[in-house]
């Protein structure tokens, strides 16, 4: 990916020689977006990237490239968000099965109290949120994806 991308930012340049003074400054913009890709700074990436297109309009060869750019950094940070979703995801899910088996445990026996009932159902909510959360960044990585072949 750093060679597509390296070979990104040498395309943005050699536009931006060539073309109007707002591909120029554009073009500075694009590869101080790549640098904070390349040092995984994904969310200052896609400011930069945002910023450009903003201020810069009329760069539209900058604009067409930048876009390249762009869905590579969204799908960077949306498979860092999925490997630490799915570590979370795996971490409650095993504090949830073992305080689960103690609860029930806990039911047969009538010692449960109120706060160990609270304390599961809230590890259960987590739970939830974990997966609602995971099942997202892989529909948003398949998204990005999609999007990226379509291009091609």
């Amino acid at each position: 990916m750093k060679y597509i991308t390296s070979i990104l930012v040498a395309a943005i340049v050699l536009c931006a020689c060539g073309g109007n003074k707002y591909d120029k400054e554009a073009a500075g913009i694009i590869k101080m977006a790549q640098k904070e890709f390349e040092a995984k700074h994904y969310n200052r990436a896609i400011l930069l990237i945002d910023s450009m297109r903003t201020h810069f309009p009329q760069a539209i060869e900058t604009r067409k490239l930048a876009l390249e750019l762009y869905n590579n950094v969204s799908l960077a940070k949306a498979q860092t968000n999925l490997a630490h979703t799915d570590s979370a995801l795996h971490m409650v899910t095993l504090r949830y099965e073992t305080m689960k088996t103690y609860v029930d445990s806990m039911k047969e026996s009538f010692n449960i109290t109120e706060e160990q009932i609270r304390e599961l159902n809230t590890t259960k909510a987590q739970l939830d949120s974990l997966k609602v959360q995971f099942d997202m960044e892989c529909k948003k990585i398949k998204y990005i994806h999609k999007r990226m072949k379509t291009k091609n």
